[in-house]
């Protein structure tokens, strides 16, 4: 019981903690990542294509046709025919577009010449055919051997491109050529657009998502009605089939479950009455008995018995308790509890109190402190009640008796488990206290647990959440 106590309370990792913690939060969380990665890798995609169309329409696409014709033409020359020409075409100025007549165009980076020389390479292979080599790369000097399609000459070399192309003959053009402008920016229109439809997709995943999980929330809250109270109404089936599929076997548990415990209950109590009478001659007979001291110890023997049978039943008859819950004052409750022992003689302290009130039953609450009280003066002598209220509300009753071995503080709560070997009441007892305690605590969704004080006695904790 520690090491699932201890493994229950261990912090979640690191990583999970950035999760939200319910199912609807996660699967709604997952899907809303989903749809923006995808809108993210939508925009990429459109910046990407628009980006290419942008350079074969804004001069790529022209320049490769250029470069097509004259490499054709140059192709059929050779030797100094192809010199000649090549000198010719670098000078010809009806072969230069003005640079006048074109805006100033953006410093080129390296990712930007990469993907121009991409798309040249494309255009030209389709102009040309494959076997032809392409490679651009940045006007830096004034050079000779090139091809001017732009005028240079006068003008800054910024967004201007030479381009290379290699025939399989193993000779070089280049060609001088003006780069294409950037590509436009996306238009207003376009986020707008995203954003209604992010908004579309996340409303219509919370309706989703709350229509898929809202099955589940319902049957955890039904499971954890029934720990408290057996008698509740069937679950409603509804949600996907397997959603269906759990509800209806939880409702067809839940069922059985009453059965069972209304046929027991009523087996206990049939057996309580019919035990009644024998009881009662046995009692008749014993006042018979002439011998004092074997008439007081049949009459003990009678009466532990007697005590058991009801134990026993107030025991299998608080699962199907009825008593419903309902704001309590612990403090009054406390009070009231320590003004009765006092009554008798006992002495219980009460220290710390609750902020606010329970959600409890009375009578159930009343009965599991008043076990453990009970518990704490018989062996210790005295009790004392501690208070702590916040996440939950922590009622500890503490003794100064001799405590109880570590390897039977789970067993105690056991049935009919005794731990004095004698079977005399005022020490024995019926071994039902600790097992009701619980079995009220557990109704109210809480624990109960016992730790040996290293100082000496025992201490019961009982543990109630607040809702």
């Amino acid at each position: 019981m520690a090491s699932l106590s201890n493994a229950s309370e261990r912090p979640p990792a690191r990583a999970y903690r950035l999760l939200p913690s319910t199912l609807f939060g996660r699967l709604l969380a997952s899907l809303l990542l989903a749809v923006g990665a995808t809108i993210v890798v939508m925009v990429v995609l459109i910046v990407q294509d628009r980006r290419d169309l942008a350079m074969r329409v804004g001069g790529v696409r022209y320049s490769s046709q250029r470069i097509a014709e004259i490499t054709r033409t140059l192709e059929a020359l050779s030797g100094d025919a192809r010199a000649a020409e090549m000198k010719r075409l670098g000078s010809d100025p009806k072969l230069m577009l003005d640079l006048g007549k074109f805006e100033q165009r953006m410093t080129l980076t390296s990712r930007g010449v990469a993907a121009i020389q991409r798309t040249f390479a494309s255009e030209l292979r389709q102009l040309l055919g494959e076997g032809y080599q392409v490679s651009v790369r940045r006007a830096t000097r004034q050079r000779d051997d090139i091809i001017r399609l732009v005028q240079d000459r006068g003008h800054t070399l910024i967004g201007l491109l030479d381009v290379s192309v290699s025939p399989p003959d193993d000779d070089k053009f280049i060609f001088r050529v003006l780069a294409p402008p950037p590509e436009p920016p996306l238009p207003w229109q376009l986020f707008a657009q995203l954003g209604a439809l992010t908004v579309v997709l996340v409303i219509v995943l919370f309706v989703v998502t709350r229509n898929i999980t809202r099955p589940l929330s319902n049957l955890a809250h039904a499971a954890e009605a029934a720990g408290r109270s057996i008698r509740q109404p069937p679950v409603p089936e509804e949600g996907v089939r397997e959603i269906r599929e759990v509800t209806r076997a939880f409702n067809a548990m839940q069922d059985r479950l009453l059965r069972y415990l209304d046929s027991r209950t009523g087996v206990l109590a049939a057996m309580s009455h019919d035990l009644r009478t024998p009881l009662t001659r046995l009692h008749l007979r014993v006042e018979s008995v002439a011998d004092e001291q074997l008439r007081a110890r049949f009459r003990a023997d009678l009466d532990e018995m007697e005590g058991l049978v009801r134990g026993a039943l107030a025991l299998f008859r608080r699962a199907d308790d009825d008593e419903g819950f309902e704001p309590l004052d612990v403090n009054a409750l406390l009070g009231a509890l320590a003004a009765e022992y006092a009554e008798l003689g006992s002495s219980v302290s009460i220290e710390g109190k609750a902020h606010t009130p329970a959600d409890a039953r009375p009578r159930a609450l009343k009965r599991c402190i008043t076990n453990l009280v009970d518990n704490a003066i018989k062996y210790g002598k005295r009790g004392s009640i501690r208070v702590d209220d916040g996440a939950a509300l922590v009622i500890s009753v503490s003794d100064e008796g001799p405590g109880i071995p570590d390897e039977s503080l789970e067993r105690v709560f056991e049935p009919f488990c005794r731990l004095e070997s004698s079977r005399n009441r005022e020490t024995g007892g019926t071994g039902l206290g600790l097992t009701i305690a619980r079995d009220i605590a557990q109704a109210h969704g809480g624990t109960l647990t016992l730790r040996n004080r290293p100082e000496g006695g025992l201490t019961a904790e009982l543990r109630l959440p607040r809702k």
